[in-house]
């Protein structure tokens, strides 16, 4: 893509052509009406020619205009595109909807409208302008077959245009390549991070903004966030640190705050899910937000879909398929300023070495474009693959314990009112509950998450035995938690039911518990009991 721009006094000149991992500054687009014989062409900005055609004062305009915007550069179609070569018409063509979608401003040139003579006057040379009542308005075009070429950018699909073949054949072939790509969406779906994220959130009992808020003013993350240079943020901690609820929070604000036409994908690893626990299934993930933002970028994965269907996700070679796939995309030209966030990275079950690589060659190597986010605990396999990130920045929960507590004192404050509430507490209760909290909770919000649980099932008389028993940060707790199962009569049961959760290749449900387990077996139509244990 060529841009123009002004060298003063009515002269103007093309950039070169950006290279794939060069950002295209911003730049005004225009749309007009051609007049035959009339228009500056690429041979004449190439030359210093085309003053004397009418269209010389229509870019003059166009330029003094994009100027009052704060605009250096600008498109015109009649001169930034080579029409002697066919290969970049060709791409001009089917890049026509997003070169205007990618454009900070997008002006009208309206012939024949004056800004004198009135109101009235105005809107009826508005109507009659050549803008208005030409075909492209009204949805007809000269050639028949421009009916099909013109929903390409629509519809995110790249298919040869052939001059003359009539709108029968240019629309078969437009509804095959749209079958092709909702075949390869489908089959790169494994699962949609969009939903995960609602679906951890609720388990979470909501997204509170005190929890996230300290995240965008640490001076490390307004590092990454700032310097170009910077392109791989590593988010670690311990766990229950909160690492995720972050994540969701840094998501919500670069959504509403980024560019419209900026890409933001993400992916949620869960050790516990075998849907979501994969390098490759992580690689998926990302992918099909990414696709989903910019139809585009699937024609990177159509070459090899179109061939090997589904099995290039599946396969002992996914890998190697999907990373040769994944640094083609980062290497597009139309892949815009793109955020990638991958949450929990230390629960990607398979391929955790090999991943954690990846990401840190990929955000070294690929596009400036790009910018990575990472949460994770501490792991020797991450440590050593990120250490490969030339342009890393680093947050430490444990460094930003001052930070941490006081987000987890407001998830306290925020749940001890409800739990009252569900508990019917007294007063007194209420104190003693949040003292317990704060006091025991060593900086860490799934301690809070399981204590305040415990109490909302157990009855409210148990309350002064809860709070005399609760130990210390989370290890004690796992530990209590599994001498009281020892200690219960339903011992054995539960060891079992903890075997079979433990073993299983994924989340199991009751009824399918009950086909491992006898003694659930005879409980399943009373699935209150089963819940029980």
């Amino acid at each position: 893509m060529r841009l123009l721009y002004s060298k003063g006094a009515g002269k103007y000149s093309l950039t070169r052509e950006f290279a794939a991992d060069e950002d295209v500054p911003a730049y005004a687009i225009l749309s007009h009406t051609w007049i035959d014989g009339q228009e500056v062409t690429f041979e004449d900005i190439r030359g210093g020619g085309g003053r004397g055609k009418s269209g010389y004062n229509k870019i003059n305009f166009f330029a003094q205009q994009a100027n009052k915007d704060g605009l250096e550069y600008f498109w015109v179609d009649a001169c930034c595109i080579d029409k002697s070569n066919p290969a970049e018409l060709q791409e001009a063509i089917k890049s026509m909807f997003r070169r205007y979608q990618n454009a900070a401003k997008c002006y009208v040139y309206l012939l024949n409208v004056s800004k004198a003579g009135g109101r009235d006057m105005s809107q009826q040379e508005f109507r009659q302008s050549p803008w208005f009542t030409r075909p492209m308005q009204h949805r007809q075009t000269t050639a028949a077959e421009d009916k099909a070429y013109a929903l390409l950018g629509i519809f995110g699909v790249e298919m040869n245009l052939r001059c003359g073949e009539g709108y029968p054949s240019a629309s078969k072939q437009l509804e095959e390549k749209i079958g092709q790509l909702n075949s390869c969406l489908r089959d790169l779906r494994i699962t949609d991070p969009r939903h995960d994220k609602q679906r951890i959130e609720e388990t979470k009992g909501g997204l509170l903004d005190g929890v996230y808020r300290w995240i965008l003013e640490n001076p490390d993350f307004q590092k990454w966030h700032d310097n170009k240079e910077d392109r791989l943020l590593w988010i670690k901690g311990d766990p229950g640190k909160g690492k995720t609820m972050l994540l969701c929070g840094i998501i919500n604000e670069l959504e509403s705050s980024i560019s419209r036409i900026d890409l933001l994908s993400y992916f949620f690893c869960q050790a516990t899910d075998s849907r979501i626990n994969s390098a490759t299934s992580l690689l998926c993930g990302l992918l099909s937000i990414l696709i989903n933002r910019q139809p585009l970028l699937i024609s990177h994965i159509t070459k090899k879909h179109d061939l090997a269907g589904r099995a290039i996700f599946e396969d002992s070679n996914a890998w190697f398929a999907l990373t040769e796939v994944f640094m083609n995309i980062l290497q597009d030209s139309r892949l815009t300023n793109t955020y990638f966030i991958i949450d929990a990275l230390d629960e990607c079950r398979t391929d955790l070495h090999r991943l954690s690589y990846f990401t840190a060659l990929s955000s070294s190597r690929a596009s400036p474009r790009v910018k990575w986010i990472i949460s994770s605990c501490h792991l020797p396999d991450i440590e050593e693959g990120l250490q490969k990130a030339q342009f890393k920045v680093q947050v430490g929960l444990e460094f930003n314990s001052a930070s941490v507590s006081a987000t987890v004192h407001f998830y306290i404050e925020h749940s001890v009112p409800e739990l009252s509430r569900a508990k019917q507490y007294k007063e007194v209760e209420r104190r003693d509950v949040m003292k317990l909290l704060i006091s025991h909770a060593a900086n860490t919000f799934l301690w809070v998450a399981i204590v305040c649980l415990r109490l909302r099932q157990e009855p409210r008389r148990r309350l002064p035995a809860i709070l005399k028993e609760s130990p210390d940060g989370l290890d004690a707790l796992y530990d209590q938690m599994l001498q009281q199962v020892g200690a219960s009569r339903d011992c054995d049961l539960l060891k079992q039911i903890l075997a079979v959760i433990k073993t299983a290749y994924r989340p199991i449900t009751i009824r399918e518990l009950s086909r491992l387990n006898a003694e659930i077996a005879e409980m399943i139509d009373d699935t209150n009991a089963v819940k029980e244990y």
